[in-house]
């Protein structure tokens, strides 16, 4: 396999990251995301000895589950273009970090100078 490999001269890529516009869903802001992604807050009754919680039910495109539509407490909406995804807490971490805010227009830049490794 490793001949094959080399004989096709494949090349390494990273994947390009994109930007999301994030919010964890809280007991205090349940209502105003639900209202953001023009979701609906359900409820999911007693299931199998749990207690019942409630959640958004996100219209998402393209979804692979039903879970991949409940943003419950602790999960994250993320709007990306015109499509709403949800992440688990722990999917989220994994996959994406915060960015960091571009300077505005007039903040100065400051660069490091790297000093000589010696001095003769």
């Amino acid at each position: 396999m490793a001949s094959v490999e080399n004989e096709l001269e494949l090349e390494e890529f990273d994947r390009k990251s994109f930007p999301v516009k994030a919010v964890q869903v809280k007991p205090d802001n349940i209502e105003l995301i639900a209202k953001w992604c023009a979701g609906k807050i359900m409820h999911d009754g007693d299931k199998e000895g749990h207690l019942s919680r409630d959640y958004i039910k996100v219209r998402v495109a393209y979804p692979i589950n039903e879970r991949q539509t409940q943003a419950y407490l602790g999960d994250w909406v993320l709007k990306s273009g015109k499509s709403f995804k949800v992440y688990t807490n722990t999917a989220f971490e994994k996959s994406f970090t915060k960015r960091q805010p571009s300077p505005k227009p007039g903040d100065e830049v400051k660069k490091k100078v790297a000093e000589p490794a010696f001095s003769s």
